[in-house]
């Protein structure tokens, strides 16, 4: 098993020259989660082992053979610092790939509220940046007119 965090000048070779087996790729994988969930992204020393390992990985080829829904699922439980810093060093377009997957991935993660929920066949739950829900109605389809009834109470309306 490699370790990703202390990945060698040497690790990156051997893995540009070799395809990787599922046992190699799951290897990888459990080797990234752990890193994530042990090493403190502090601003520091830390997040710069993150950083530099997920670079590491995509100069050895890594991310060719590893989907992004594969590594979404295993880095969506790390702490959002660690998370963060990891998909900074992925490529650009594979990062989006892997963001997206995380999102889309809610059902498996409780914490993520997604921004719309189909109640009805005309109603949709729809959520703001900070999770609060407003009910969306649609009067007439075929109109495309709709209404938004925000089940806050007025006086936390005026609170915000």
């Amino acid at each position: 098993m490699i370790n990703v965090a202390l990945i060698r000048p040497s690790d990156i070779e051997r893995l540009m020259s070799l395809e990787l087996t599922k046992s190699e790729k799951a290897s990888i994988l459990a080797s990234i989660e752990t890193m994530l969930q042990e090493v403190a992204a502090d601003g520091g020393a830390g997040s710069d082992r993150i950083y530099l390992s997920a670079q590491s990985l995509d100069m050895a080829g890594v991310w060719d053979q590893i989907a992004a829904d594969e590594l979404a699922y295993v880095i969506s439980a790390a702490p959002f610092e660690a998370r963060k810093v990891f998909l900074e060093g992925l490529p650009h377009r594979y990062a989006a790939d892997v963001s997206l997957a995380i999102l889309t991935q809610a059902p498996e993660n409780a914490w993520i509220k997604p921004l719309f929920e189909k109640r009805g066949p005309d109603e949709t739950i729809e959520r703001n940046a900070r999770g609060r829900a407003s009910l969306h109605v649609e009067r007439d389809p075929a109109r495309q007119t709709s209404a938004y009834v925000n089940p806050m109470r007025r006086s936390e309306r005026e609170a915000e």
